[in-house]
Parts: C-alpha cells; sequence; structure tokens
C-alpha cells in the first residue's frame, strides 16, 4: 500500500507565478501562450525499499518519495516525476510510463522520470547491463508508485 499526499490547483496564465510556469510548459510542449488556463496537480508517494532492503551508502533507512506534477491545458497533460534513489533503470521508467499511459491517458512521451541520484536511498537500477527482463520486486513497487502518483496528481 502507498501512502500519497495529492492536490490540485488552477494557474491563470496571465498572472503571477503561474505565468513563469505557464511560459516554461508552453515551450517545452509546443502549447501556443493564448491558453486561458493551466491546472497543475502535485503528488508525493513513499517509495522507500522494504525491511532489509539495500541502501546504497549503507546509512539507516529514511523514508524516500517519488514527487509528481501534473500539468493540463484542456489540451495537453504532462507529467514530471522525480523520484529519491541513487537510479533507476530505463525499463523500470518504461513499465511506469506504461501503467500512466493505462491508469491516467497521458502519453509515454509526455512523461519524464528521473531519480536524483542520492546515495541515502536504494536504486531501482537492479541489473544495468540487461537492457530488459522481468522487474525485480522493488522495481515494480517503484514503476507501481510513480503511476499512482500520476493518477492521484490528474
Amino acid at each position: 500500500m502507498h501512502r500519497c499526499l495529492s492536490s490540485r490547483q488552477s494557474l491563470a496564465w496571465p498572472n503571477g507565478g503561474g505565468l513563469v510556469v505557464a511560459v516554461l510548459i508552453s515551450v517545452a510542449a509546443g502549447i501556443p501562450a493564448a491558453r486561458a488556463e493551466l491546472t497543475a496537480g502535485t503528488a508525493l508517494i513513499e517509495i522507500t525499499p522494504p525491511a532489509g532492503g539495500e541502501i546504497v551508502g549503507g546509512f539507516l533507512p529514511v523514508p524516500v518519495h517519488a514527487r509528481c506534477l501534473v500539468l493540463d491545458d484542456g489540451t495537453t497533460r504532462l507529467a514530471l516525476v522525480v523520484c529519491d534513489l541513487l537510479g533507476i533503470h530505463r525499463a523500470v521508467s518504461d513499465e511506469a510510463r506504461r501503467r500512466i499511459e493505462a491508469r491516467s491517458g497521458i502519453a509515454p512521451g509526455a512523461v519524464l522520470i528521473a531519480a536524483t541520484h542520492t546515495h541515502s536511498a536504494g536504486s531501482a537500477l537492479g541489473d544495468r547491463i540487461a537492457a530488459a527482463g522481468p522487474l525485480d520486486p522493488y522495481q515494480e513497487q517503484v514503476a507501481a508508485a510513480i503511476a499512482t502518483a500520476v493518477a492521484r496528481a490528474t
């Protein structure tokens, strides 16, 4: 079970901090600047490895999270996800994108997933040499948590 916090707001493009966000997203997504409204949803979900799981730097386990921002202008939606992990294997992010598209309808190409590369957390890299293959249990947990966070942020 995932613990997840989420929120959603409407940002008016012509004023305040929403303008900066709107311009950045307009450029990144090719959205015309004339749009009237941009909605932003956020979610935070815990992705701490199970008890006994490896903590890369050998430190005591601390709660780690995936942080998600979903932006929607009424035409295009995109998701940005940052995970407190040493790294994340492409197979994990590909699986998360597949689940996101199935649950939230956001195209895989409109989802950015990154890891902070912290040495105070676990890793979802698994076998970094293998190009494909089944995900290990922790990689499955991370992919599912990312999809859940995006769904809650939409």
